[in-house]
């Protein structure tokens, strides 16, 4: 059994009271998630060439999360550390395993990256 080391906020875009004009304004509606670990993400999907003798830049952070647990969606958000990071893509989830009855190792991984602008 993993242990859970921190606990993020989830914020899913909702659609609350209309405003004046009749237009949903759109709300952040947060959700606590219990994960496992977070770690920088490397160089996967990095846009520049490779340099020798040179670290590659942290493209954003890994989540590894229970997979019982809540689970974000492509273009939540996520807040970790003080900062606000969006979804990137699906979530890798490892919860059926076909070759053995009993899955030991499960749990989601998420992908996060930060816009700024």
């Amino acid at each position: 059994m993993r242990r859970i080391t921190q606990t993020l906020t989830i914020m899913r875009r909702v659609e609350g009271e209309p405003d004046r004009y009749g237009n949903p304004v759109l709300v952040w509606e947060r959700t606590v998630w219990p994960v496992y670990a977070v770690a920088p993400r490397g160089q996967a999907g990095l846009s520049e060439p490779f340099e020798a003798n040179r670290d590659p830049i942290v493209k954003g952070l890994q989540v590894f999360a229970p997979a019982d647990g809540p689970s974000p969606v492509a273009n939540d958000r996520v807040e970790h550390a003080g900062l606000v990071w969006t979804v990137v893509g699906d979530v890798a989830r490892w919860d059926n395993n076909p070759h053995f009855a009993r899955t030991t190792q499960r749990g989601i991984v998420v992908n996060l990256d930060r816009t700024e602008g």
